[in-house]
């Protein structure tokens, strides 16, 4: 149980951080912090099992990083995308 709860608490930490990087980064129009904070968002909520909320997630990164023309993140928000749809096809 205490394990579970520590788990619980480290994902919610990273869920604050990660929206709190992702508004730090989009007000200082840094839009592939704001990405990687995005995705991050996604990571964690694909890791708490909201894999919609995830998708979400991973639809904006994706987005974020096509319009910045970082190929190497557009391929890991992909791949990212993929895995959660894998996720749910099972």
């Amino acid at each position: 149980l205490l394990r579970s709860q520590g788990h619980h608490r480290s994902r919610a930490r990273r869920r604050v951080v990660a929206r709190g990087l992702a508004a730090l980064a989009r007000d200082l129009g840094d839009r592939h912090l704001e990405c990687a904070a995005i995705d991050g968002l996604g990571n964690v909520a694909q890791a708490e099992g909201r894999l919609d909320e995830a998708l979400v997630h991973y639809e904006q990164a994706l987005t974020l990083a096509r319009e910045t023309l970082k190929k190497a993140f557009t391929l890991r928000t992909l791949a990212s995308l993929v895995n959660r749809r894998c996720a749910s096809a099972r």
